[in-house]
């Protein structure tokens, strides 16, 4: 929502005076003004992604989290990749936000706090039911190369599977790549389970 103030307000006035085609224009302008700003709210990049991520680290440690190996990893998964652009501007907010399909990327704090009970080592292995964004995922595998998340929304596998190779894996980290498994719920009852398909992560080449 942008600010009511002065400027605008003298515009908004011009456009009632002027007629139809002023007020066209005053829409149009406010459309892209609007859109820029939200661009440039939503640009994670450089210094201004560093300060986000201390942000958000400082909060975390600030509820007594201060296991160095999970706040090591989760100052190397960006976020904002893993939320949808509407919501991005929020990402490194300590708050759950919407990812769609009913779900929401978890609290980063509650991230931070799942992933240290699971107190894992280079050989642990990892089952996760619910990949979600695959924002936990992403961090769980900075800790262990063997991490398994399991998906039943398929809109959700697949972002999930496209944002931990082609933005978080290839682009940012060196960390290796969680599995994803998709299964679905028959529809007629009794209700069953049932392997739907495996996916396999896409390869660099393909994003």
């Amino acid at each position: 929502m942008l600010p009511v103030n002065h400027g605008y307000l003298a515009v908004f006035q011009l456009a009632v005076r002027f007629g139809r085609k002023f007020r066209m224009f005053f829409c149009v302008f406010l459309a892209l003004l609007h859109a820029g700003l939200s661009a440039a709210a939503d640009d994670f990049s450089g210094a201004r992604l560093s300060d986000a991520m201390q942000h958000m680290l400082a909060v975390i440690s600030s509820y007594g989290m201060q296991d160095p190996d999970v706040l090591q990893a989760m100052g190397r998964v960006p976020r904002h990749e893993f939320v949808p652009e509407d919501n991005r501007s929020y990402s490194y907010r300590d708050t759950p936000l919407p990812i769609g399909y009913g779900q929401t990327i978890s609290q980063p704090y509650i991230v931070a706090e799942m992933t240290r009970q699971l107190r894992l080592s280079p050989s642990s292995k990892v089952l996760e039911i619910g990949t979600g964004s695959g924002y936990q995922a992403a961090v769980l595998a900075e800790l262990t190369p063997t991490v398994y998340s399991i998906e039943i929304i398929e809109p959700l596998q697949e972002r999930a599977s496209y944002t931990l190779v082609c933005v978080t894996v290839t682009a940012t980290t060196a960390g290796p790549r969680p599995h994803l498994l998709t299964v679905s719920l028959s529809p007629v009852p009794p209700v069953k389970y049932r392997r739907h398909w495996l996916s396999s992560l896409p390869s660099a080449a393909e994003c």
